[in-house]
């Protein structure tokens, strides 16, 4: 079996004792190279990767995961979470609630980097959105990842 090696994606500011998460951004979004840019690595041949490490690598992957439905990805039909089959659904407390257990086993099935440690959400009637407060805690970096959100017809979005 053939394999594919991404030497340019390695954070070089990180010793070879920590551990670090890498994502690609696969939006194929131009990336700008400068100073204000802290999750672009450019490889060899001046081709530039957008990257994210670490907590960005995790916030990433939830992204692409929230804004995914089951059977998109061809070779992981299974990958995603069914939030879209909320979107025109009445702004409750019981809808709140089936949004928090999709979020939820969408989280424990496909994101092993991080536990739940709370979930808030709030529906926002007059807007047809609702407001989704994570609380993640991430052990291989000991920390905690707090990720504001917002819902709505159009998409999963980070604040």
């Amino acid at each position: 079996m053939a394999s594919i090696t991404f030497n340019s994606l390695k954070d070089e500011t990180k010793s070879a004792d920590n551990y670090t998460y890498v994502d690609f951004h696969l939006d194929f979004q131009e990336n700008l190279v400068g100073p204000q840019s802290t999750v672009v690595q450019t490889n060899a041949n001046g081709r530039d990767f957008k990257v994210a490490f670490d907590l960005n690598a995790i916030k990433n992957s939830l992204r692409n995961l929230f804004n995914t439905l089951p059977g998109e990805r061809i070779l992981l039909p299974e990958y995603g979470a069914d939030l879209r089959k909320f979107i025109f659904e009445p702004i409750t407390e019981a809808t709140a609630s089936s949004i928090g257990r999709s979020i939820s086993r969408a989280i424990e099935q496909w994101e092993p980097r991080v536990t739940l440690d709370r979930l808030d959400i709030v529906g926002v009637a007059d807007k047809h959105e609702y407001n989704i407060t994570l609380i993640l805690i991430v052990p291989f970096l000991k920390g905690l990842l707090q990720l504001d959100t917002v819902f709505t017809r159009s998409n999963f979005s980070f604040i």
